[in-house]
């Protein structure tokens, strides 16, 4: 009897290992291989579509510049050498500061303009001591670009400060400068729509673009059109808001012919203090204009109070 079941046993063994000597020897259980065909019934995929790309917007970084001598004056000297553009929207004007002079100079630059707008938002002070030279970058920053709206450099203009760090009576301004990049000829730089104008005197106009809140504060964002020959500062003064004097910050360079996008901030801190959190909190902003003449003095004036409501 034992001898009959362990016969039974090693048969049913034998059946066993014969049914899975058929199966799949590359561990592919149940997953057909490439010589399969699909099930009856089953659709084909069909491949998804590539989706069409959308036309790239005009980039910063289409423009170059020849490398020329900019100015030669008092024993310095500064040669432009190139146009680059860093991550995140930075682009550098890459000059060499030359100091031929027997005294320590830093050049700096001033009223800079981007395809004929004013750009306040570049960083550079080279100093130089006697008999050396240095690479440097005037450096034109990203927020610049973004609220100016411009998207292609066509035309750079600017003048240097060179200041004699011995003897600031010896120091001295150079005359404006233009660098026109390879593609100048074909930017058109268009500038933003304005909701009212607000003062327009003599060539000079100021437009509101609107009030916009930041992170940090609240601003009230103008359109400054300079059709004279005179170089202007424009500063606020007077300010108020909802009726509760609030200082705020305004000072705007432009010079002859020129534009200029700017605001008037008012700082978070100073609206809470006043019982304002928010941009839907105010009622209205009243200040007065002071219109600086830098050549001459004389010829500065106010403007009338100025009331915008968001």
């Amino acid at each position: 009897m034992k001898r009959y079941i362990r016969i039974l046993i090693i048969g049913m063994l034998l059946f066993v290992l014969s049914a899975c000597g058929g199966a799949d020897t590359d561990g592919g259980v149940g997953v057909p291989s490439a010589e399969t065909p699909a099930a009856v019934g089953t659709p084909t995929p069909e491949a998804t579509p590539a989706p069409t790309p959308e036309p790239a917007a005009p980039a910063l970084e289409t423009a170059t510049v020849s490398e020329r001598e900019l100015f030669d004056e008092e024993g310095v000297v500064v040669t432009l050498r190139s146009l680059e553009f860093a991550s995140g929207g930075r682009a550098d004007l890459n000059v060499l500061v030359e100091n031929n002079s027997d005294d320590p100079m830093t050049v700096q630059v001033r009223d800079v303009s981007v395809n004929g707008i004013m750009f306040p938002s570049t960083v550079f002070s080279s100093s130089v001591t006697p008999g050396n030279r240095r690479n440097d970058s005037v450096s034109f920053q990203s927020w610049g670009f973004e609220r100016l709206g411009i998207t292609e450099i066509g035309t750079i203009e600017l003048s240097f400060r060179v200041i004699n760090d011995d003897n600031w009576d010896l120091s001295f301004n150079t005359e404006t400068i233009v660098i026109p990049t390879s593609i100048s000829e074909q930017v058109s730089q268009p500038l933003p729509e304005t909701q009212e104008l607000l003062f327009e005197q003599e060539g000079i106009s100021i437009s509101l673009i609107g009030i916009e809140e930041g992170r940090t504060d609240i601003s009230v964002v103008f359109l400054i059109v300079n059709d004279t020959e005179r170089n202007i500062t424009i500063q606020a003064r007077d300010e108020s808001v909802n009726g509760f004097m609030i200082s705020g910050i305004k000072s705007t360079d432009v010079r002859p012919g020129m534009v200029a996008i700017d605001t008037l901030s008012f700082s978070e801190r100073r609206l809470e203090e006043n019982g304002i959190t928010s941009i839907v909190d105010i009622e209205g902003i009243e200040f007065v204009l002071r219109i600086i003449d830098n050549d001459d003095w004389n010829a500065s004036f106010n403007t009338d109070v100025i009331r915008v409501t968001p």
